[in-house]
């Protein structure tokens, strides 16, 4: 049974937490010179340790044979998977470094006592090391040079020994077999014709190599076949659309894909061993152990879903897996779908008080014509009538405009006035640019008469959103008396630019009025418009800037 060291600062109140196990025999020491003490200089232990100690332990003259971390919160089935864990590697290791010392074959013909023995005994340590086709190549060449003038030598696979095209300029062909299996054939050619004694001596060599070269040709294909499933697994990896992160025992990043460089803005060369952007180790800490987690966070104007999984009985120094994906999309959508819910609703309330208050309007308004035709023009209250009736006559249109921001959308475009919708938007707000004492500059009377072609009701409601956004990021400082909004219209060659500029709050602008409702909607009216949104901030000014193309 292999011995498991448990190597911690607090050894002696873990010892309780694993008494027997059938894996392995549990051993606990608190500090790395405790653990020298109690083993040998040729011993390579199996340890299990924190992060810090481990640092502490690799700057020590001493080998393990498998080193991985505790887990955090100890309890004994964390400990009796960490021990599993630490023995699979522990046994993947040894395997490896048994195979990097596998005793190559010889042929009985190889024990005989020949002048070539020290040539065989070079060329099989020369197999021993070699890791393509190419250096086996070069290690027969090197053993054949040493008994004969040999110009060059090929070894090839089965596979594609028939279509070697050049067969006829090597004087000698030999087959490698190993249990009954053909492994590769070689091709020699001499510098000068060789006599029938050069072919036997390089014959037998190559007879008395050939269970190494069968077991080097073998190796260098499980190498081969390996380095391509890393470079698949890799590129794999890589390809992943979204940031993955795989973190040590201590939530450091041990490896990341080409997506998580770019997500951090980072080189991926200097990712590893930091900690992974956007989420605080303190979080992952209180996650449950073991157990797959998930959130949302949003950076910016990005929504992220997190996805944290643990890799089930690790053999390497991973032990999580951190993944970010985007969910901006199927955020934005539900806003929309929230934004379309809500004008919905708005709409049938103002309908309700469209109607309710319709109804007074008209008799206000009829009255007021009646007097109207009745006073003379020089009675002394015909101008109070002629208020009444044009006050009545603005809340009429008031309420028309109001109606038309919860028309459906899908009414058709024609030719209208920025100006004037403009003024509509203006006059629906008057009250409430009063009442903050904002100071309100409206575009030129020259350009009245910019033409665009638009569905009329959306464009008013652009305007609306935009306008009260601007005096959201106002109204906090009103008593200061210096803020100010503008509107000013400017012809392109083929498009007009609303600019909408005020001196308000710029982070009003860029977080909280950006993830309103209203500015939703705003966003999906001029998609529909095929219309721009650009918004500025510079030195104490917010520009907001629409542009609309004239076709």
């Amino acid at each position: 049974m292999e011995t498991v060291w448990v190597l911690h600062s607090e050894s002696e109140n873990l010892e309780n937490l694993l008494r027997a196990n059938n894996f392995a025999q549990i051993k606990y020491a608190n500090s790395v010179n405790d653990l020298i003490k109690n083993v040998s200089k040729e011993e390579r232990p199996i340890v299990l340790t924190t992060y810090e100690i481990a640092e502490k332990l690799s700057n020590r003259e001493i080998r393990c044979l498998a080193l991985q971390m505790l887990p955090p919160n100890l309890s004994s089935d964390r400990l009796l998977l960490a021990v599993r864990s630490v023995l699979a590697e522990a046994k993947l290791n040894f395997e490896l470094e048994m195979a990097e010392k596998v005793p190559w074959g010889l042929s009985s013909s190889f024990l005989t006592e020949d002048e070539s023995l020290e040539t065989l005994g070079s060329c099989i340590l020369d197999l021993a090391e070699a890791r393509n086709f190419e250096s086996i190549e070069q290690a027969i060449f090197k053993a054949c040079l040493s008994l004969e003038k040999v110009k060059l030598v090929r070894v090839l696979p089965p596979e594609e020994s028939t279509s070697f095209r050049d067969v006829e300029n090597f004087q000698l062909a030999i087959p490698i077999h190993f249990s009954e299996e053909l492994k590769a054939h070689i091709y020699v050619e001499f510098e000068e014709k060789p006599t029938q004694e050069s072919l036997d001596r390089i014959g037998d060599l190559l007879f008395n190599l050939s269970d190494s070269i069968a077991l080097s040709v073998d190796r260098n294909r499980i190498i081969v076949r390996a380095e391509e499933t890393k470079a698949v697994w890799e590129a794999s990896f890589d390809a992943v659309e979204d940031p993955v992160a795989i973190l040590d025992g201590q939530f450091k990043i041990v490896r990341a894909n080409r997506a998580y460089g770019t997500f951090s803005e980072k080189p991926l060369v200097r990712i590893r061993g930091l900690n992974p952007v956007y989420v605080d180790s303190d979080k992952l800490k209180s996650l449950p152990w073991g157990e797959p987690s998930e959130w949302n966070i949003q950076k910016e104007s990005k929504h992220y879903r997190i996805f944290f999984d643990p890799i089930r009985e690790p053999l390497g120094t991973g032990r999580y897996v951190l993944r970010y994906h985007d969910v901006s999309a199927e955020y934005t959508l539900t806003e929309k779908l929230l934004a379309r819910e809500q004008i919905a609703e708005m709409g049938i309330l103002i309908s309700s008080v469209a109607h309710e208050i319709n109804n007074p309007i008209g008799g206000i308004m009829a009255l007021g014509q009646i007097l109207l035709s009745d006073l003379s023009k020089d009675s002394f209250i015909r101008s109070d009538v002629e208020n009444m009736y044009h006050a009545a006559e603005r809340c009429k249109r008031i309420v028309q405009t109001m109606l038309s921001l919860v028309r459906a959308p899908d009414e058709k475009s024609e030719e209208i006035d920025l100006f004037v919708v403009i003024y509509s938007a203006i006059e629906l707000l008057n009250s409430e640019l009063k009442r903050y004492k904002i100071k309100m500059s409206l575009p030129d009377e020259e350009m009245r008469g910019s033409t665009i072609f638009f569905n009329k009701n959306r464009v008013l409601q652009v305007f609306i959103h935009l306008i009260q956004q601007a005096i959201a990021s106002i109204k906090e400082d009103f008593e200061a008396g210096n803020k100010f909004l503008k509107l000013r219209i400017v012809k392109g060659y083929d498009l007009y630019e609303v600019f909408i500029e005020d001196n308000g709050d710029e982070n009003k602008h860029r977080y909280e009025i950006k993830s309103s409702i209203a500015f939703t909607v705003t966003k999906m009216i001029l998609d529909e418009l095929r219309a721009e949104y650009q918004f500025i901030a510079s030195r104490g000014l917010n520009q907001q800037k629409i542009i609309f193309p004239l076709h």
